[in-house]
C-alpha cells in the first residue's frame, strides 16, 4: 500500500512537473454549516444553509476522483451533524 502511494506521488510530480498538469491531489468538502457548541471566537453556530444529500455529495465525490485527487477532507461546522455523515465517509474510503 506504501509504496502505491508513493508511486502515485511520483507519478503527480512529472504530470506536475513535465507535462504543466495543476489538478489538484486534495480536496477539502464541508458537508455542514451547523454545529452544536457556541464557542465565543467562531462563526459557524450563526450560519445556516441547506445541506446537500448522500446522493448529491456521491457525484461531488465522483467529480473530485475523476480529476485525480487522492485526498479529501471532510470538515464543517460540525461534520458528524450531518444525517449521512457516516455514508459519506463511507463512500471516501471506498474510493
Amino acid at each position: 500500500m506504501i509504496r502505491q502511494k508513493r508511486y502515485y506521488y511520483y507519478y503527480r510530480f512529472i504530470k506536475w512537473w513535465f507535462f504543466k498538469d495543476r489538478s489538484p491531489i486534495g480536496a477539502s468538502i464541508k458537508i455542514t454549516q451547523r454545529c452544536n457548541l457556541n464557542c465565543t471566537h467562531c462563526g459557524w453556530e450563526k450560519k445556516s444553509a441547506d445541506e446537500l444529500s448522500f446522493k448529491e455529495w456521491k457525484a461531488i465525490i465522483d467529480n473530485l476522483y475523476s480529476k485525480g485527487v487522492a485526498v479529501i477532507a471532510v470538515e464543517g461546522g460540525e461534520p458528524t451533524l450531518h444525517p449521512e455523515a457516516g455514508d459519506i465517509v463511507d463512500y471516501i474510503k471506498k474510493k
